[in-house]
């Protein structure tokens, strides 16, 4: 057995999905006032000061602080049925799918979140 491990976002994906996963779960006025608030990480990430690893815990806090972990985990499930399926790169899932049926373990990697890359690995018979 080959064990087989995939990047998600720009690899397995034909664009990044987190930032799309946070204008899926945010309303517009959390999303607004939640920008107010870290600010300067966004500014800070737009002038290259602040790399993506960085910025991308406080954009989560920003707008999912006070969410029961019950919702934001049926935000994931919604957005990994629904928006997932449009972003995958159908050339690189057939290579996912050629390790699956070899019996390759298959194993994807991102600094995307589980609440979303949980469901998705599930559905495709994959670790995350």
């Amino acid at each position: 057995m080959t064990l087989a491990l995939f990047d998600f976002d720009g690899t397995l994906t034909t664009h990044d999905t987190y930032r799309p996963f946070l204008r899926f779960a945010i309303s517009p006025v959390r999303m607004a006032l939640g920008g107010l608030a870290v600010s300067p990480v966004l500014v800070g990430y737009q002038l290259g000061l602040v790399s993506s690893a960085q910025a991308r815990p406080w954009l989560s806090w920003a707008g999912l602080a006070g969410v029961p972990a019950a919702r934001v985990r049926a935000i994931g499930e919604r957005y990994a049925a629904d928006v997932l399926p449009g972003a995958i790169d159908a050339s690189m899932f057939s290579r996912l799918e050629a390790h699956l049926s070899r019996g390759d373990k298959v194993v994807v990697v991102s600094a995307g979140l589980d609440c979303y890359l949980r469901p998705w690995c599930r559905a495709q018979g994959v670790e995350r």
